[in-house]
């Protein structure tokens, strides 16, 4: 029982946050794809999540890259009613419509 609990709340115990990937794509001699696969498997490894940041267009090269190296792509923008999100999932194909990130009261 008590290792259930502990397996069930590793997830949330480690998190690893990247500000942004831009340097990462901005180093020639980095191969985008060898620099983040060993981080994921280790992060998976542990049960944990990943969050990583790229300013770049869904549509870019450098997206197309590495899109297919995480479970999930969260897509940002600004709208007048606020900022939006939607989420695509790579491996299935399946994309959320624009959902509203605050609501608003």
């Amino acid at each position: 029982m008590q290792d259930d609990l502990i397996r069930d709340n590793r997830s949330t115990d480690i998190q690893v946050y990247v500000d942004s990937l831009q340097p990462v794509i901005e180093a020639t001699s980095i191969d985008i794809g060898s620099f983040l696969t060993p981080i994921g498997r280790a992060i998976r490894g542990v049960e944990g999540l990943g969050y990583y940041t790229l300013p770049h267009d869904r549509d870019s090269l450098a997206v197309h890259e590495i899109e297919p190296i995480f479970d999930a792509v969260i897509e940002l923008r600004v709208s007048e009613r606020g900022p939006k999100q939607r989420w695509i999932l790579p491996q299935t194909g399946y994309t959320t419509e624009w959902f509203t990130i605050i609501e608003r009261r």
